[in-house]
């Protein structure tokens, strides 16, 4: 015999939540992504296991999420995709980038005059006084363009932009250099790129973790020859296949 359940709060509600990352891996469910939403399936009264960070216990909850990799981990992404984001914009949080300059990174992508859009100091201005630091942009953007046959001026700008779908098709591997691999990836993969001018700043929070110049560039000529290298390995695996 089936009957409805009477009892059920007001309070009640259903919505989802997604977490994909990079294709492989993914939760959806009912449940929000928070410090106080862990049960069991028994769902007690009291439990002295649902503790927070604080050291606060909360009520017991009653929610449903699954984890997937494989086929369906990727179905979400391109379901994410499409459904939440046009565009993916992107910005240090040190201070150094304008918010106005968001919207000129922006354009060409929703003009569809290209898929990658960063910013570029040397198209627009820098504060830096630092003169080993502006030479290397200079040195590095210039070994990029040879590599990857693409004009390049700025190759570590922190403020840049893409089409969605771009992030189904690119590696991302640094956990630092991610500007110089992203540029790379994406040129390689075919995509439109195109920079803009920019305004960079003096860094007002924080401070870098990438060392000194002489470490910083070392670091970044491995990221740059390393992404090149992979990047040619895709690609002529890809025509094989």
């Amino acid at each position: 015999k089936f009957e409805l359940d009477a009892t059920v709060p007001f309070g009640a509600c259903h919505h989802q939540k997604v977490l994909v990352i990079d294709d492989q891996v993914a939760f959806v469910g009912g449940g929000d992504f928070g410090v106080d939403r862990w049960d069991s399936t028994r769902h007690l009264d009291q439990d002295v296991r649902r503790i927070m960070p604080g050291g606060a216990r909360h009520g017991p909850r009653h929610e449903a999420m699954m984890l997937v990799d494989g086929a369906a981990a990727r179905a979400l992404g391109a379901l994410a995709r499409q459904r939440w984001a046009r565009f993916i914009l992107t910005s240090d949080a040190d201070g150094q980038y304008l918010s106005d300059d968001m919207e000129r990174v922006l354009s060409p992508l929703v003009n569809d005059e290209a898929d990658f859009v960063s910013g570029s100091r040397r198209l627009g201005s820098t504060t830096s006084n630092d003169s080993v630091r502006n030479l290397g942009v200079v040195l590095f953007a210039g070994l990029i363009s040879v590599l990857v046959g693409q004009k390049v001026t700025d190759p570590s700008c922190g403020i840049r932009a893409m089409k969605a779908d771009v992030t189904a098709q690119v590696v991302l591997d640094q956990p630092q250099y991610q500007a110089s691999e992203l540029l790379i990836g994406t040129v390689m993969a075919g995509y439109r790129y195109k920079e803009v001018p920019i305004a960079m700043k003096a860094r007002r929070h924080g401070k870098t973790k990438k060392g000194g110049n002489l470490l910083y560039g070392a670091r970044f000529c491995s990221v740059v020859i390393g992404t090149w290298s992979r990047e040619r390995r895709r690609s002529t695996k890809t025509k094989r296949s």
